[in-house]
């Protein structure tokens, strides 16, 4: 389930610090040469919509850990972006890590998935593009500070994760 899924963090925890055992999330031969296609540029900007940035969340969790994950993913879009000539102003700091979160959360609770295309199966409701609203306030979520900084939730905090711990950043 993804929504309502409460939960406090201390103050400071990350809630992409903590590990998923290696093993427990498989990555398809399709998996990977879809991050290929977007490390590389192979991808078109207009193929890379909602579904492929979960699969590319999921990939970058599943091979890297979670908290290497994000720096894997921010560098890989921001990498994209460049690639296509796409201001780096579109990129957002905060859609990234936030959804970087919710995916974490979500394969913590899917055990044993062997793909991006099985765990989303499992997790359909990482498909919707609303699902940060939960969470976030629009003005909050959209606002020019969270496009560039992370800024975290202001309605309902991210669940914790596994055995929790803070991060240094």
């Amino acid at each position: 389930d993804t929504r309502g899924y409460g939960g406090r963090h201390p103050r400071g925890h990350d809630p992409l610090s903590d590990r998923i055992p290696r093993g427990m999330h498989g990555v398809s031969k399709e998996d990977r040469t879809l991050a290929e296609a977007i490390r590389l540029g192979r991808l078109s900007a207009a193929d890379f919509g909602h579904r492929e940035h979960v699969r590319m969340a999921y990939i970058c969790v599943a091979e890297a850990g979670p908290g290497d994950a994000f720096r894997t993913m921010r560098d890989d879009l921001l990498r994209f972006l460049a690639h296509h000539r796409v201001p780096p102003g579109k990129y957002h700091e905060t859609l990234t890590r936030a959804w970087m979160v919710v995916v974490r959360h979500c394969m913590e609770r899917t055990p044993d998935t062997g793909s991006s295309g099985a765990f989303i199966e499992r997790n359909p409701g990482l498909l919707d593009t609303d699902l940060l609203l939960t969470h976030y306030s629009k003005q909050r979520l959209f606002s020019d500070e969270a496009r560039m900084t992370y800024l975290p939730p202001d309605r309902t905090p991210f669940p914790l994760n596994g055995d929790a711990r803070d991060e240094p950043e």
